[in-house]
């Protein structure tokens, strides 16, 4: 996979990916220090925008970051008998260590050993934020709690059909944060700033895919594609 360049304007170069029905995938500006400075979504509409954008907001990163930092790095997923029966959630909770499983939620918060009555009263706090809106796992439903802080934005249904399940979880490491300085050309800079003599470095490694809500898988990939693109062509002229 490659984008090509299809115009330059200035400073500004236009990138387009193979099969892309629009004139350029990618606008790439240089500058005098590597990293993202302004990310521009295309999207049809002033609604669609808003969509985007807080879907990248609603980074998963926070909640891995809450369960490492200040939960011992230990988490589990509560599901009721009707959860059970999708079965997109069947096929995609399957752990390594088999759930715990119980007929009532007072029995279920024994075995997951969490402080008596915390449970009981989470999941009752949450069932009654959740609305009367069907459910659609095919989409963002639109079907969020109310009054509830964290809110759910979607998918919410009680928790109210035994037994229920426990499911074991805890934080892997999906993006490394953080990395290598490169220049624009892909070469990887020293802590003074120098490009070092023949060392390249492209993709995850590169500290600079990141922000405050973790990384936009999407943007990421092309971050790779065009930069492994760019040093991959250096390399091959013996640059």
């Amino acid at each position: 996979m490659g984008m090509d360049v299809v115009a330059q304007d200035g400073a500004a170069t236009y990138l387009r990916g193979w099969g892309d029905y629009q004139p350029w995938s990618l606008k790439l500006i240089a500058s005098d220090t590597s990293g993202m400075g302004v990310l521009g979504l295309r999207t049809w509409s002033p609604e669609a925008l808003e969509r985007r954008v807080s879907l990248t907001e609603e980074s998963y990163e926070r909640l891995a970051y809450e369960v490492w930092r200040n939960q011992g790095g230990r988490a589990y997923v509560i599901l009721d008998a009707a959860a059970m029966r999708l079965d997109a959630v069947r096929e995609l909770y399957t752990t390594q260590l088999p759930p715990l499983a119980a007929m009532s939620v007072a029995e279920l918060e024994q075995l997951i050993d969490v402080p008596t009555g915390s449970l009981e009263r989470t999941i009752t706090d949450f069932n009654a934020a959740c609305s009367d809106r069907e459910v659609d796992l095919n989409r963002l439903d639109g079907a969020g709690t109310i009054g509830l802080t964290p809110p759910k934005s979607n998918w919410a249904a009680p928790i109210a059909e035994p037994p229920f399940r426990a499911f074991p979880a805890t934080v892997g490491i999906g993006f490394p944060l953080g990395g290598l300085r490169v220049d624009t050309g892909g070469r990887v800079l020293s802590d003074s700033g120098e490009a070092i003599e023949r060392l390249y470095a492209a993709g995850e490694i590169v500290g600079w895919f990141f922000n405050e809500y973790g990384p936009v898988d999407s943007v990421s990939v092309l971050n790779a594609m065009s930069l492994g693109r760019v040093v991959g062509e250096r390399v091959g002229s013996g640059g």
